[in-house]
């Protein structure tokens, strides 16, 4: 992970998505540990960005995407939905909005959350 939440997000679901096909137990254990440590930093990162200078970040609105994705996907969707209406309250392009879409129905097809 390079630091920032993007490639961490990115990171975490390619995680997800080998862990889907690994046939070995214990290195699909490992890789959705690491999925989940991942997201679990991401969070962290961001909560500490919407504390500090939200309201002044140009990218505001996939801070929120990323949030609530990642809370999705750690089965914590009371904090998903929080974040997915955040979302939803910025201003978003019809081809936004279907990314964000997109990636928690590759959420909860990873994961069957």
């Amino acid at each position: 992970m390079r630091g920032d939440y993007y490639n961490g997000e990115n990171y975490a679901l390619c995680l997800d998505m080998k862990a889907k096909k690994e046939t070995v137990s214990e290195e699909k254990v490992y890789l959705r540990i690491e999925a989940k440590k991942t997201r679990e930093r991401i969070i962290e990162i961001l909560i500490n960005i919407t504390e500090d200078d939200i309201d002044i970040r140009p990218d505001r609105k996939w801070i929120y995407a990323t949030l609530s994705t990642c809370f999705l996907a750690l089965g914590k969707t009371d904090m998903a939905e929080k974040y997915k209406d955040k979302f939803g309250n910025e201003k978003v392009e019809r081809w936004e909005i279907d990314t964000f879409e997109e990636s928690q129905e590759i959420i909860l097809s990873l994961l069957d959350v």
